[in-house]
């Protein structure tokens, strides 16, 4: 398997999720994972499974932003990340910066922080637990 194929357009979060509005810290596009960078003002970038320090995920971007933008996010609950996913399938982040992937592809040295499963075909249930060793 591969990273979720995001479509921007098409990421959204369903009734009942929990979102929140940060500011971005660079360009971010709807459906990456991101993370707050505390050495950067608490800004948000995207997630990179490789880098202990970016691999801390604190949600899935619902917007497009750019330095300095606000930036809505998803924290918690149901979402359309923007592409297909499996039922049942753990994603987890990914080394591609703010990619999904499932947690089959997480390979040696990665963070392999946990993002949420899927519960449709575009659906998935954000459930975020965050690795604090590497994948051996």
């Amino acid at each position: 398997m591969a990273d979720i194929t995001v479509t921007a357009a098409n990421v959204h979060p369903h009734d009942g999720a929990t979102i929140k509005v940060v500011t971005a810290a660079t360009t971010c596009t709807a459906g990456q994972l991101v993370y707050k960078d505390t050495t950067d003002s608490n800004k948000y970038r995207p997630v990179d499974a490789g880098v202990a320090a970016s691999a801390v995920i604190a949600g899935i971007a619902m917007s497009n932003s750019s330095d300095a933008q606000s930036m809505v996010i998803a924290t918690g609950g149901e979402i359309d990340p923007g592409g297909t996913v499996a039922v049942g399938v753990w994603y987890t982040a990914s080394s591609n910066a703010g990619g999904i992937a499932p947690s089959a592809d997480n390979t040696a040295t990665n963070y392999p922080s946990m993002f949420g499963y899927g519960v449709g075909a575009d659906k998935i249930l954000i459930t975020i637990t965050n690795a604090t060793i590497a994948k051996a």
